[in-house]
């Protein structure tokens, strides 16, 4: 109740806040991925915000931004080529060749292969449990 009392814009700010002071890492020289950022406001501060607010973030600010190469559960290596606003942590991507680095013209869609994870962004391990989506909340 008393949370509400809170102006709206104030509740953002917060979060704007938070976010901005998590970009870098304790050694304050390492910037933090989204997923990471997103990952600890959802644990360390979930209290401090209002769940509206902490709900939408992944989809202001994605976990996996386009262009950022990830590994699927199944070991296949691809480039995030667009965001889901629906679910942002099922998003679109194009597999890459067998060299790893040519980009195919096979395009994936998470949300249609509930089977598949991803468990790598770049060189940072993806932990299924670093990350809910707001249909799984």
């Amino acid at each position: 109740q008393d949370g509400q009392r809170i102006h709206v814009y104030a509740r953002i700010l917060l979060a704007a806040d938070l976010y901005d002071h998590l970009l870098l890492s304790d050694d304050g020289k390492t910037r933090r991925t989204n997923l990471e950022i997103l990952h600890i406001m959802g644990t360390r501060y979930a209290k401090w915000l209002d769940p509206e607010i902490a709900a939408i973030l992944p989809v202001v600010v994605p976990p996996f931004p386009p262009g950022s190469r990830v590994t699927l559960s199944d070991g296949r290596l691809g480039i995030v080529t667009a965001l889901n606003t629906e679910e942002p942590f099922r998003l679109i991507f194009k597999l890459l060749a067998a060299d790893g680095w040519t980009l195919t013209d096979q395009a994936i869609a998470l949300a249609h292969f509930r089977d598949l994870s991803i468990t790598r962004i770049g060189d940072i391990e993806v932990a299924p449990s670093s990350f809910r989506s707001r249909s799984a909340a």
